[in-house]
């Protein structure tokens, strides 16, 4: 693919202007596999902020957003305006975050699915969401209904920078809330330019609103400004605690969606069949090496049976070996195109280093890669090299705690409660996956994780018709599928009684 022509201006969008912060203060947004500028964004302060969220309630008090029809549309038309530059997206998310053109292509086509899906769930809550009748005491109607919660916010990270931006800002739309979303300063460059497919299918302004800076003050803002009553937020566990508090601090608490992360497992029996060792090798390695295992979901704890384990890990090891570390965007030729590209930014690689020191010092084996830069990539890019760890320490920090980075832990298990015991020693609860050949046991198995997300015989697809959240430090609430839309909707209860009727109470 060569570089297409970029087209929207590295503004925020507010009520449909595109504008530099109140005080005119910058950040830089990098390239991590060089280390260069690539452009600068507006440091959004608390004015700017309130200015959205102000733009926000304005397009729902005026009833802008209450066709059923018209907001099925709008979403239809961003799809295809999103399709029209579908390049330019794929080149933005690759060259701002990172990712192998490839992988970026994938997120890209899931984005535009994701807004027919919800376009044609829009159409569907016309007659799904009106009052209907529930049997009650004689003497009165009881309707039900479910309505728009309101302007909300939503705060997305780095990792799956589109991506994680559709999920919230297409259900809202669908449910008829309009938003203000905040990208990571890390990796705004295809929330800014959804902004332009938003203007170019004539969404009305107020809908859709981007404000782009750090945490402090901009998240912060955005999760305080009693002006909107929700807030959906991916990321950390810390900051997704702070969300939490934020919105609890207003004059009236906010409900909240947190999707926080995981440290998902993946369980390999030793049952597998031979000929499909090869493709249960491959789902491990997509599990912890796509996106440079910059993944929430990643399966980044391997719980094998011990008569297969050398095995599994020799055809690891040959995968993490012939991997093609480059500049995400050097080639897309199918013997040449990158396969992993650099994390996001010298902070995070730093911090996977750190992780992976951690675990040798804490007795773990190295099997394969380590603290070292990978070969023939610009020193100045913010790699690391594919690490896989084994015989780690259930106590070890790199066994226990997110590291956001392609790092393998391993360990070994000889019966199947053993497995599941291993599986579930843990905080999070996002993800799990289960291979094997004796069906009856993947289902149990399956049952037995606590998790929102079980994979059986494959890894990491998320179906975006189906919901996608977690259980324990994983957060709460669900994003994608009719549930996904569902968090920005309210029941509302309407009880009628004829006119004239009474208690009599106090008669």
């Amino acid at each position: 693919m060569s570089k297409p022509t970029l087209n929207f201006p590295t503004k925020m969008f507010i009520d449909g202007v595109w504008r530099d912060a109140e005080n005119g203060s910058t950040f830089d947004v990098l390239n991590p596999a060089t280390g260069e500028v690539l452009f600068r964004c507006p440091n959004a302060t608390e004015a700017d902020v309130d200015a959205a969220a102000l733009a926000a309630t304005r397009c729902f008090e005026t009833g802008v957003m209450a066709s059923f029809q018209d907001r099925a549309r709008w979403l239809a038309d961003v799809a295809s305006e999103m399709e029209k530059a579908k390049e330019e997206f794929i080149w933005m998310e690759s060259t701002n975050m990172g990712k192998p053109i490839k992988e970026a292509g994938a997120d890209i086509d899931d984005c535009i699915t994701i807004a027919r899906e919800y376009s044609r769930i829009a159409l569907e809550l016309e007659t799904e969401t009106a009052p209907k009748q529930v049997p009650t005491e004689d003497g009165f109607e009881l309707r039900i209904a479910r309505e728009p919660v309101g302007p909300v916010a939503g705060i997305t990270p780095w990792n799956f920078p589109l991506l994680m931006t559709v999920q919230k800002v297409f259900a809202a739309v669908a449910a008829g809330c309009p938003i203000v979303l905040k990208p990571s300063e890390l990796a705004p460059a295809t929330t800014l330019r959804l902004c332009v497919a938003f203007e170019a299918a004539k969404v009305p302004a107020g809908v859709y609103n981007v404000v782009t800076g750090y945490g402090e003050p901009c998240g912060r803002a955005l999760a305080t400004n009693p002006r909107l009553f929700k807030t959906a937020f991916t990321g950390s566990v810390a900051t997704g605690k702070k969300v939490m508090a934020y919105s609890a601090s207003k004059p009236f608490p906010t409900p909240v969606t947190l999707e926080l992360g995981g440290k998902s497992p993946c369980v390999v029996f030793d049952d597998v069949a031979e000929n499909a060792i090869d493709a249960a090798v491959d789902f491990i390695a997509i599990g912890i090496f796509f996106n440079s295992g910059q993944v929430c979901s990643a399966t980044s704890r391997l719980i094998v049976h011990r008569n297969i384990s050398a095995k599994i890990l020799s055809k690891l090891v040959a995968i993490a070996q012939r991997l093609r570390i480059c500049d995400p965007t050097q080639s897309v030729d199918a013997d040449t195109r990158p396969q992993m590209g650099p994390l996001v930014s010298a902070q995070q690689r730093n911090k996977v280093w750190d992780y992976i020191k951690q675990g040798l010092a804490d007795g773990a084996t190295l099997v394969h890669g380590g603290v070292e830069i990978p070969q023939g990539v610009n020193p100045n890019g913010f790699y690391v090299t594919p690490t896989i760890l084994s015989n780690v320490p259930r106590t070890s920090r790199v066994w226990r705690e997110e590291i956001f980075g392609p790092v393998l832990s391993v360990v070994e298990f000889e019966t199947e409660q053993e497995a599941i015991e291993l599986a579930n020693d843990t905080d999070f609860g996002l993800t799990g996956a289960v291979f094997g050949g004796d069906v009856a046991r993947l289902q149990r198995v399956a049952r037995a994780l606590r998790v929102g997300t079980v994979w059986l015989n494959n890894n990491q697809r998320a179906l975006i018709q189906a919901p996608w959240g977690g259980f324990k430090g994983s957060g709460f609430g669900r994003e994608l599928g009719r549930e996904g839309v569902e968090e920005y909707l309210a029941p509302k209860a309407y009880t009628s009684t004829a006119a004239g009727f009474t208690f009599g109470w106090y008669n």
